[in-house]
């Protein structure tokens, strides 16, 4: 595919999420306190602590970059970046933290870093806004250093009719995802109807025989 289309179908998912987004018509929530309420998941205590040694972290689909900010403010010494490709959650985001976190605007599918640049990364509820997820995951694996560690989170397949929500993975296609991204899949929380959280650590040294075989065993715990 040319760049020229992908740009016209980027562009239509941007138009969709801009004009269809949750916003206070409905909720009572603006999109900025939504996505500050919807980041909040992210870090509870047991995903804080997966991802307390990575000192260089991108948030992949950071919204207006609160959970950055948590995890900062854990780690002053820390660097993090977000990317986002709305701008209005780019620009909310400066305005409520200036400087101290780095936020861009760009497409998951063509990251703007070098290879192995961080150590950890987060996709919260990311990958169902995805046009192809395989290639959102290898760039996230390309910018991740070997044993980085990733953290994943989809939602139910409930919600696979809201506007902006391209394909739900349930945790059978997720695993195979990962390994072809060279993931070792070190836990899953399954909460049902395929809402998950996964997390995971890159391992490019391992086939994807390897891996599928390793993968097979992932601890998986319900509820």
């Amino acid at each position: 595919m040319n760049q020229e289309k992908w740009n016209k179908f980027l562009n239509k998912v941007h138009k969709e999420f801009c004009d269809k987004g949750p916003d206070s018509s409905d909720s009572g929530f603006s999109n900025e306190a939504f996505h500050m309420a919807n980041e909040g998941l992210a870090y509870g205590g047991t995903n804080l602590e997966y991802l307390k040694d990575c000192k260089k972290i991108i948030d992949i689909g950071c919204g207006v970059a609160h959970t950055l900010k948590i995890l900062k403010d854990l780690d002053r010494d820390r660097q993090c970046f977000g990317i986002t490709f709305n701008q209005e959650e780019v620009e909310a985001s400066h305005r409520r933290y200036g400087n101290l976190l780095r936020i861009i605007p760009g497409d998951m599918h063509d990251l703007p870093y070098p290879d192995g640049f961080f150590d950890g990364a987060i996709m919260w509820e990311v990958l169902e806004h995805s046009l192809a997820p395989q290639v959102a995951l290898w760039e996230c694996s390309r910018v991740l250093k070997e044993g980085g560690r990733l953290m994943v989170f989809i939602p139910s397949d409930v919600y696979i009719e809201f506007d902006v929500h391209f394909i739900l993975p349930t945790i059978r296609q997720m695993k195979e995802m990962l390994c072809k991204a060279s993931f070792i899949i070190d836990y899953v929380r399954d909460w049902g109807g395929d809402q998950a959280r996964y997390w995971c650590k890159k391992d490019s040294s391992k086939s994807l025989k390897e891996l599928r075989e390793i993968n097979k065993k992932a601890l998986v715990v319900g509820g």
